[in-house]
């Protein structure tokens, strides 16, 4: 009897993960494709099976967690134009070690603010990031990608990028249109900028090695470069405008560079105006410097020679 019993119940649960996973599996036309749906992710076998890549998001989460092992299988990438336009996500943390991110994948994402990029990430397509307008921080260096692709962060909120010592290239309006990118580390390693690779990217200063690509590259776009291995500068703190005084004119200009409006005439010596060392001026410096100019004691030594690399 018992024996009877055990031999329904197999047909019973094998019966119920056939139908399970049936409804969940999805044959996309003309594409080869086929996709499974577990929960609200749907995912595409990769690599001859052993892995998932991302093809699409159905909840409502604004703070997405990527999932990292799904049925005993590891996800390593999200599919071209996964997340394309999805206004609602504001967060993404990748605790999965990802491969790749596709082309696209979330374009058109204005209100993320922030992703985690981890360790294991060599790829991100073309346009990857491109429009996402509330993002100011990436953090690249700690990845392994050998390309920053064409368009990958136009139009931009990125605000400060470094770049790992494994990239390359950097494509055609890869930084394209980054009002607010004022700082780009950027490594020995790379060997290929395109000439519009910051194409209407005015306020953004290359932090470099002397004789590098990149310091060639800035000297011959007439760019604002900082050589990370030269000489230390020495100048006055609070100096925006490199007139050798500090007055109520640099305060102006560090509130015209917070409210990312034109500052060529000073774009050279508006790092100096960083006088809490935020790594980029605010109207929190210029306050301070007008503090400075009514005699009201500030903790920061506005007006004194500092040295600086």
């Amino acid at each position: 009897m018992k024996k009877v019993i055990c031999i329904v119940l197999c047909i019973i649960f094998v019966t119920s993960y056939v139908i399970s996973v049936g409804a969940a599996e999805t044959e996309i036309a003309d594409t080869g494709k086929t996709l499974v749906t577990i929960g609200d992710w749907t995912y595409e076998r990769i690599s001859g099976g052993k892995y998932w890549e991302i093809d699409s998001y159905a909840g409502n989460d604004v703070d997405l967690v990527v999932p990292r092992i799904v049925n005993d299988v590891m996800v390593v990438s999200i599919s071209d134009y996964c997340f394309n336009g999805d206004t609602s996500i504001k967060s993404v943390v990748t605790s999965s070690p990802l491969w790749n991110i596709g082309e696209y994948a979330f374009s058109g994402c204005t209100n993320l603010e922030s992703i985690e990029l981890n360790f294991a990430l060599q790829t991100i397509g073309v346009g990857a990031f491109m429009g996402t307008h509330s993002l100011k921080d990436v953090n690249l260096e700690t990845t392994v990608v050998t390309e920053i692709k064409a368009h990958t962060f136009m139009n931009s909120g990125i605000k400060v990028v470094t770049l790992p010592d494994t990239c390359e290239k950097i494509g055609n309006y890869a930084f394209g249109q980054c009002s607010s990118l004022t700082k780009i580390t950027i490594p020995s390693s790379v060997t290929e900028i395109h000439d519009d690779a910051f194409k209407g990217t005015n306020n953004v200063v290359i932090y470099c090695y002397t004789d590098s690509y990149a310091h060639q590259y800035a000297v011959s776009k007439g760019m604002s470069y900082v050589l990370i291995d030269g000489q230390p500068v020495a100048y006055l703190l609070g100096d925006a405008n490199g007139s050798d005084s500090i007055d109520i004119t640099d305060a102006t200009w560090i509130q015209r560079y917070d409210a990312e409006m034109d500052i060529t005439p000073v774009k050279d010596t508006i790092m100096h105006g960083d006088v809490d060392g935020s790594g980029s001026p605010s109207v929190v410096d210029a306050t301070f410097i007008m503090r400075y100019l009514v005699g009201i004691a500030t903790p920061y030594d506005i007006g004194t020679l500092v040295t600086r690399v």
